[in-house]
């Protein structure tokens, strides 16, 4: 574990580096939290059921997308950046196992798939609050944190793999799209889950998917086609 926690620290110092990162990340959740605010304020004046009911739809699936892109920003760096940077080797021949490095580099990313949650949760608790939604309840709130801990951990899971099986930075942001299409079908998906059954059901089938996605992962890492 600690050297889970130690690959975790120096991957997050280079990318702090990176001032790039930063203002892309800043951008990202600045559009993100704006995008929350206007679609809450704008159900004030409009109070038809339906209505609010597409706003909620919209929110999740807003969820979705910028928790996609906030890791998007630095999965390829950390991944075919390795390759390109030419020290994708030398970090496989360190005394390490595989998995080490693999996980953590895997939380960084899935720490950036989180921002979007880390600030978006307690912004809905706030203007839920002081009763600026009309349509947000708590528990409609803590609906979408338990929705998107999953979702974030399987997205991040998969653009990793994405990214060591790329040869290059542009090519691992070229196949990274190939995601956003199925992101309104996932969030579609996700919104179908409002009872404790369903919840359960996913919860497992999402453990079960990392496992597997994590074990191939994992033994690509130990490969030889990890490095061409």
């Amino acid at each position: 574990m600690r050297q889970i926690i130690t690959i975790f620290k120096i991957e997050i110092n280079q990318l702090l580096q990176d001032k790039r990162i930063i203002i892309a990340l800043c951008i990202f959740l600045t559009i993100f939290l704006m995008s929350i605010v206007s679609l809450i304020y704008s159900d004030i004046e409009n109070t038809f059921y339906e209505h609010l009911n597409i706003n909620f739809n919209i929110l999740i699936f807003w969820f979705c997308f910028f928790s996609f892109s906030s890791a998007s920003l630095i999965t390829a760096d950390l991944t075919a950046g390795e390759k390109e940077r030419n020290t994708l080797e030398t970090l496989l021949l360190c005394q390490c196992s595989k998995s080490i490095i693999y996980f953590g580099k895997y939380f960084v990313v899935y720490i950036f798939s989180l921002f979007p949650l880390i600030i978006g949760i307690p912004l809905l608790f706030y203007l839920s609050s002081y009763n600026l939604s009309t349509y947000l309840s708590y528990f409609k709130i803590f609906r979408i944190f338990l929705l998107i801990i999953p979702y974030s951990a399987i997205i991040s899971a998969l653009m990793i793999k994405n990214g060591f099986k790329a040869k290059s930075i542009r090519a691992a942001k070229a196949s990274e799209f190939v995601y956003l299409i199925f992101i309104p079908i996932m969030s579609i998906c996700l919104n179908m889950i409002n009872n404790l059954v369903i919840f359960i059901i996913y919860y497992l089938f999402a453990s079960l998917l990392l496992f597997i996605i994590f074990k191939k992962n994992i033994n690509y890492l130990n490969s030889e086609n990890v490095l061409y």
